[in-house]
């Protein structure tokens, strides 16, 4: 159902800012309506995938599986919400979306020195994680303007990283 990271595809750096602005459009349009039309089963695949990222957080990321793991997650959740939405159109781009942005991530990891180096220079998965259980939360509260507010803030997170990190990259 689900498409997995992997190592082996690639996205250009440049076209990964482009696929952030998109993704952020979209998804504050998914969570807003996410949190209005969540189903109780959706409710608890959202709290189901939430919980299991933080069991990974909690006992470390220590390698590229446990990174791998954990971004498979992230990326089912954030499919979870747009599915939730009940705007097919949004869910469809965000399918295609979201993988690319992901693979964008792990090529950034690659060229900083790999998963050791990039682990030693940012704590980004124990604040983002944090950010994923608050967005639930508002959606299971039905509070759809905070939801947007907090996915906002999220995806912002993600495209410092991308632009600070992506810098490396070349074009």
């Amino acid at each position: 159902m689900f498409k997995k990271c992997t190592k082996s595809s690639r996205v250009e750096k440049h076209s990964l800012n482009d696929l952030m602005l998109v993704r952020k459009a979209l998804e504050s349009i998914t969570v807003y309506y996410a949190a209005q039309h969540a189903t109780p089963e959706q409710h608890k695949a959202m709290q189901q995938c939430v919980q299991e990222m933080s069991v990974i957080v909690r006992n470390g990321l220590y390698n590229e599986e446990d990174f791998f793991d954990y971004s498979n997650h992230d990326m089912q959740l954030h499919l979870i919400i747009s599915e939730a939405s009940r705007n097919g159109p949004a869910h469809t781009l965000l399918t295609a979306i979201i993988p690319m942005v992901k693979t964008g991530r792990l090529e950034i990891i690659k060229r900083l020195g790999g998963f050791d180096d990039f682990r030693s220079q940012t704590e980004m998965q124990a604040t983002q994680n944090a950010e994923h259980i608050s967005i639930v939360e508002a959606i299971l509260a039905r509070q759809p303007e905070r939801a947007r507010e907090l996915m906002d803030t999220h995806l912002e997170r993600v495209a410092w990283f991308i632009s600070k990190f992506g810098q490396k990259l070349p074009v």
